[in-house]
């Protein structure tokens, strides 16, 4: 992994740096309405114009393409489409999951006319790509997956669909690079373990990091966008003490708040301890009993010793008595009382990330399991 530094602050952002590394997967992460979707969709529009090549619009769900939520898209380049072909075409319009450059007559505001047959942009959604596989459109400029990372579940098999997509549109011929973009909404996003990307916590912004696989073939570069001019003067909605928002505020990673512990357990309040590992991080669950009083409560660990324990959650499936890789997956009576302990919210982390983490392994948990 090679570490590159963005030298200028922008006043929007600027993907000239991710681009300069030429990597086939461009990953950019980064503050809520910063022009990240922005300069990703002017570069499908400026390719389409010099080139003809149509891209795709790719997101999760298929409510996110409906024309009330997407035809907006690339309105903010009407006026370069306009400018760069001297006026023969000023604006796109959305039909049939596509959008075609158009001419409106500034007098009637009528679409007077468009190119039906070279759309500039297709969608396209990983819940409906069963139901939306087609003919060869051509050659394909661009793949831009928008808000790839996600609070929320995420779909059964969700990358090996990711790829089939890529995979139809590419045909036998490659594409330039695939984009994908999100606000820093979930640093233990699955995408990361998948794509073999790790330690994303740590990159800081400004920051590209570039990884190469398979003797170098594949290449992703991750950008955490730096801090930009645009968003300052709404920064004053968002200061509020409230890690989530941090997000809006300043594009930290955004991180729920966890309940805390507001008393001292000892060594010898501990009834059960089983381990946890997910996304590289090692998390201990403690099951604390005094008197009459039982809770969970989760905490950062060294690995553990595999000969030393029998109960280890993990995302990774391995077959063994021992493993399991959801907390519904419960075959003893201890592993009933953890999942007890979690649906009747009485689980406590030693702090917000912890629970960050074992939220997301949830999620997961739950994910692979349907």
């Amino acid at each position: 992994m090679k570490i590159f530094k963005r030298k200028t602050r922008e006043h929007y952002y600027n993907i000239t740096d991710i681009d300069s590394t030429g990597a086939l997967y461009r990953l950019i992460i980064g503050k809520k309405s910063n022009g990240k979707t922005y300069a990703v969709c002017h570069n499908i529009v400026h390719e389409y114009i010099m080139t003809g090549k149509y891209s795709v619009y790719l997101r999760r769900y298929t409510e996110d393409v409906k024309p009330q939520n997407v035809s907006d898209l690339l309105r903010p380049h009407w006026n370069y489409i306009s400018k760069m072909t001297h006026g023969a075409y000023n604006c796109t319009v959305y039909k049939k999951g596509a959008f075609l450059i158009a001419y409106r007559n500034p007098d009637t505001g009528d679409i007077d006319h468009y190119d039906e047959e070279h759309p500039i942009l297709y969608t396209a959604t990983l819940s409906g790509w069963e139901h939306r596989q087609g003919a060869d459109r051509g050659e394909c400029a661009f793949i831009f997956f928008d808000e790839f990372c996600s609070r929320l579940k995420y779909l059964p098999d969700e990358f090996i669909t990711f790829g089939k997509v890529i995979s139809t549109y590419m045909r036998d011929r490659p594409i330039k690079a695939v984009y994908m973009c999100s606000n820093t909404v979930n640093v233990y996003c699955p995408y990361w373990a998948e794509m073999g990307i790790y330690n994303v916590e740590k990159l800081k912004k400004g920051e590209i990091a570039c990884y190469s696989y398979n003797n170098g073939d594949t290449t992703i570069a991750v950008e955490y966008c730096a801090d930009s001019d645009n968003t300052q003067q709404v920064n004053k909605y968002f200061a509020f003490d409230n890690p989530r928002l941090n997000m809006i505020f300043n594009g930290d990673w955004e991180i729920a708040n966890y309940r805390h512990l507001s008393s001292r357990f000892t060594a010898e309040d501990i009834y059960l301890r089983f381990y946890v590992k997910f996304t590289g991080h090692y998390i201990a669950g403690d099951i604390l009993k005094r008197d009459s009083e039982i809770l969970l409560f989760f905490h950062p660990c060294k690995p553990p010793d595999v000969d030393n324990f029998t109960i280890f959650y993990t995302d990774e499936p391995i077959k063994s008595i021992y493993h399991s890789n959801s907390f519904n997956h419960c075959k003893t009576e201890k592993q009933r009382l953890i999942l007890n302990l979690l649906l009747t919210n009485r689980d406590y982390y030693a702090n917000n990330t912890i629970g960050e983490i074992i939220a997301n392994f949830r999620k997961e948990a739950e994910r692979i399991a349907i």
